[in-house]
């Protein structure tokens, strides 16, 4: 009875995983805490098992769910909650790799044999290239895209694809003998064959071309067998047959490798398959031309079509890339050799900076002559009529305010001397400024100190000669009775006395504020009635 309830062997493993995943787990969750040495004792099965389970319990989650990651080192075949975010490194949103490159360089140079791992150099070495080396950035270049055999393998494949539309579909079955049959699949077939062909010229445009390439992918006997193909069907005159897609037709194409900078084009361009294909075989032929390989039917159109060199990069430099990038059989291998080319990309644009400021006074472009030429006559008389030169441009200068931007050469002590004049001649009284405009034409010290106390003594300074006592009450706003007792001024208004017994009259001040007309009601009655009292008298 016992015996029976035991439970078996299977179900115990299916529901508890074993001890040795659950060691697999924990080191892979904290693998950059353990000594590099440490992990020498695993085999190279294990280490992908860890390197997988790694992968997968850092791939971005949707929500909260951790239960895919408890049970992912199991080996069992899971749903997990990966979400369906689009870009980041591998094209599900990753951001960051599994393992950092510094833990995997230091893992593998302590333990060698992890260097042949596939599973290592496709699920973290692929994430950590594109990582530190972004595609398209200034530190990747087109040549270190793909390894060498990877892009190898990928230009077979669109060749033979290219080869393949060209055939007829193999299996036929019974309902597609019917009329609908037919065009059903041949609609089908045609998109899809029409997908093909797309993918095909775009993985050959951005693929970088060399010599060796060439040769060892076969990808340039292919496109020239199909374009041959397409031109005796074309030539024919006849129905084209319906399994062929249209390579004749011009379409839009985004991303195009066709410019002669060597980058690919994000602007679209309309132009036929059957032409993108000619255009790029011919760019093959130029860069075999350029290395010394007889081509027939060559052109002298740009060999960076094709080459897969950059703008800023040299004839050079791209041969050392290519040859760099043959020996580039993994991932791993790409990072390695990209770092090296940053560091010799660093140490002599050093080179060339320090050279650059050890000759900079030699090779620094320096005046020798300067030579000045006289102005036409026809060139004065525009100036003096535009206002440039001659008594306009003096008049304008004369208007600037006390507030106009001073030159530089004016100091703060000179600008405040202008300022000072300036308000000590608008607080000169009327009658004073008279007076000396009747005197002889002496001018004033042009001191600092002089200025500012005459404009302070000018205003207490008493009026001298005939109506001094009215100056003087006017200045203290009062006037003086008979008794010596000193009244109110009926206004505001002052008088002052002028040579030949005549007075001038300053004009009121305007009054302020919402009781100003009130105000001046009330000084016209107290002024009548002055002058009532007086007559009077």
């Amino acid at each position: 009875m016992l015996k029976s309830q035991a439970p078996s062997v299977g179900s115990r493993t299916r529901s508890v995983p074993s001890l040795a995943l659950l060691c697999m787990e924990a080191i892979s969750s904290k693998i950059e805490r353990y000594p590099p040495e440490c992990l020498g004792v695993l085999s190279e099965s294990e280490w992908d098992s860890i390197v997988r389970c790694r992968h997968r319990k850092t791939a971005p989650k949707q929500g909260h769910g951790s239960a895919a990651g408890k049970v992912a080192c199991t080996g069992n075949k899971i749903k997990n909650s990966i979400t369906s975010k689009t870009g980041g490194l591998d094209g599900t949103g990753r951001l960051v790799p599994a393992i950092s490159g510094q833990v995997m360089t230091a893992i593998e140079e302590a333990c060698p044999r992890f260097k042949c791992s596939s599973v290592a150099d496709d699920l973290v070495w692929k994430d950590c290239v594109e990582y530190k080396f972004r595609t398209g950035g200034p530190s990747r270049p087109r040549a270190f895209q793909y390894p060498w055999d990877l892009l190898v393998a990928r230009l077979k494949r669109s060749g033979e694809d290219l080869v393949e539309l060209l055939k007829p579909p193999c299996k036929i079955s019974a309902v597609e003998n019917t009329e609908e049959g037919e065009s059903m699949v041949d609609a089908s077939l045609l998109h899809r064959r029409g997908r093909v062909l797309e993918r095909s010229i775009k993985v050959m445009s951005d693929a970088p071309m060399s010599v060796a390439l060439l040769k060892s992918s076969g990808v340039g006997k292919s496109v020239q067998n199909f374009i041959k193909q397409c031109g005796k069907l074309h030539s024919k005159g006849g129905d084209i047959p319906a399994h062929v897609v249209d390579v004749w037709s011009e379409r839009r194409i985004e991303g195009l490798n066709l410019s002669p900078l060597g980058h690919t084009q994000s602007r679209s361009v309309h132009m036929s398959p059957l032409e993108q294909l000619q255009r790029l075989l011919q760019g093959w032929k130029n860069v075999a031309s350029s290395s010394g390989v007889e081509v027939t039917n060559g052109s002298d159109s740009h060999v960076e079509d094709c080459s897969g060199r950059d703008k800023k990069t040299t004839a050079e430099q791209h041969d050392k890339d290519m040859k760099m990038l043959q020996k580039c059989k993994q991932w791993r291998d790409i990072y390695y050799a990209l770092l090296e080319r940053e560091s010799k990309m660093m140490e002599n644009h050093g080179k060339r900076m320090r050279k650059i400021r050890e000759n900079l006074n030699t090779d620094r472009p320096k005046i020798s002559q300067l030579n000045f030429k006289a102005a036409g006559r026809r060139d004065r008389r525009e100036a003096i009529l535009g206002g440039a030169r001659g008594v306009r441009a003096m008049t304008a200068a004369g208007k600037r305010g006390m507030f106009a931007s001073a030159s530089p050469s004016d100091s703060k002590m000179q600008q405040l001397r202008k300022e000072t004049a300036i308000i000590a001649s608008r607080q000169v009284p009327v009658g004073v400024a008279t007076k000396q405009s009747h005197t002889s034409g002496r001018k004033s010290p042009a001191k600092f100190g002089f200025t500012v106390a005459n404009a302070k003594t000018l205003q207490r300074k008493p009026a001298v000669g005939f109506g001094a006592s009215v100056a003087s009450a006017t200045a203290s706003r009062g006037v003086v009775g008979t008794g010596g007792s000193k009244r109110k001024a009926p206004s505001g208004q002052r008088s002052v006395a002028l040579s030949g017994g005549k007075k001038l009259k300053a004009l009121k001040k305007a009054g302020g504020g919402v009781f100003s007309s009130i105000q001046q009601k009330r000084e016209i009655a107290t002024k009548k009635a002055y002058l009532d009292r007086q007559r009077r008298r």
